[in-house]
């Protein structure tokens, strides 16, 4: 069993009260859609399972806490592609330290 899709989710004590609550949200959202990344894992789909965690947030409207919450899920199964995701949150919330 593959258990590379892993819900990560950082402590929030430093980010800002917005940013914490839009990781929340994220979370929150994602958390109702993983079960078919996680059966795609399973089966060895990894590219599949990345592409159905990516489209729960559509790039062009993604915002920086979304990017962060898809980069810390994407980290063991895609590290350039979490790198990347983690690269856009840092540039549209450059001032929250855990990004």
């Amino acid at each position: 069993m593959m258990t590379g899709c892993v819900l990560v989710l950082t402590p929030m004590l430093a980010m800002s009260q917005d940013f914490s609550s839009e990781v929340q949200s994220a979370a929150k959202a994602l958390t109702g859609k993983m079960a078919r990344a996680q059966e795609l894992l399973d089966q060895g789909k990894i590219d599949e399972a990345d592409k159905v965690v990516l489209d729960i947030f559509p790039a062009k409207e993604r915002t920086a806490a979304q990017s962060y919450m898809l980069g810390n899920i994407l980290f063991r199964t895609s590290p350039k592609v979490s790198y990347e995701l983690h690269k856009v949150a840092f540039a549209k919330a450059p001032n929250e330290p855990n990004v």
